[in-house]
């Protein structure tokens, strides 16, 4: 497949996960001070920047198309990371973001290929921890758990 095709078929898979997130912050609880953006501006602000790259690698691929070809050696790793990207919040909305993201990150690190288990128990647990301390605690975002 060239690489255009590649890059255009990325493009239009994250712009539809960013529409879900979209849609799903939704139902976020609206803020209690009415000054503050709420706990839905931070993920509507990454969605909202993810579309727009997205589309602007788009236009950039089909301007040039690269006629590079994609070798991809495990299709269905790449295929099983995409389907684990769209099922992440479904999951997140059925059993909670704390309960999810670090099983989430380590299976995704892994199919990436990285055997070293310091770095994928590193990442998982310390990306959510990070995200509990600094969002939950301190900032008191309101997260789904």
């Amino acid at each position: 497949m060239p690489m255009w095709v590649g890059e255009t078929i990325i493009s239009v898979a994250l712009i539809i996960l960013s529409m879900f997130f979209l849609i799903y912050s939704n139902d976020f609880p609206k803020a209690i001070n009415p000054a503050d953006v709420g706990p839905a501006a931070f993920p509507r602000l990454l969605s909202s920047l993810v579309i727009l790259f997205a589309l602007t690698q788009i236009v950039l691929s089909l301007r040039k198309k690269i006629t590079d070809k994609i070798n991809i050696n495990e299709p269905l790793l790449v295929i099983l990371g995409i389907a684990l990207s769209f099922l992440y919040p479904i999951l997140i909305s059925s059993f909670g973001y704390f309960y999810v993201t670090p099983f989430f990150l380590i299976i995704l690190i892994l199919l990436l290929g990285n055997k070293n288990w310091i770095h994928i128990l590193g990442v998982g647990i310390g990306f959510t921890l990070f995200i509990y301390l600094v969002f939950y605690r301190f900032l008191q975002v309101s997260l789904p758990v």
